[in-house]
């Protein structure tokens, strides 16, 4: 509410195998696979009235799809008036240069061990502790 917006809905977007998979095997984890993900995700969510799971990134056949085309996707969801904030962690904004913002979708930016700069007038935010 801090900058006059009011979240109504929220979605998780478990990703891609195509992500997923490689960044496991190259830090030695255990990579679980998108259904199991998918389900662990609607577990998590299945009493909150705020969140619920956007299967799309998960479920895409082929190359994974990157965090813009979610959104994109995303977006064609939302009912009219109403914006789309991507949020993400101080170091993907900071890895991805979404300081300057996304255009028509705002980004929120969760800190982490980086700062990272608010800037409401290109829609970009972060989010309180």
């Amino acid at each position: 509410h801090a900058h006059g917006f009011h979240v109504s809905q929220a979605y998780l977007s478990p990703s891609h195998d195509g992500y997923v998979q490689p960044k496991a095997a190259a830090s030695g984890t255990i990579g679980l696979s998108a259904a199991f993900r998918l389900c662990a995700a609607q577990r998590a969510v299945e009493a909150d009235p705020l969140v619920s799971v956007a299967a799309w990134e998960a479920a895409q056949p082929g190359e994974r799809p990157d965090f813009p085309e979610v959104c994109e996707a995303l977006r064609g969801r939302l009912g009219g008036g109403r914006r789309l904030f991507y949020v993400c962690g101080a170091d993907h904004a900071a890895r991805c240069g979404l300081g300057g913002g996304m255009g028509e979708v705002g980004v929120v930016v969760v800190p982490r061990a980086l700062p990272a700069a608010e800037q409401p007038a290109r829609g970009v935010f972060v989010a309180s502790p």
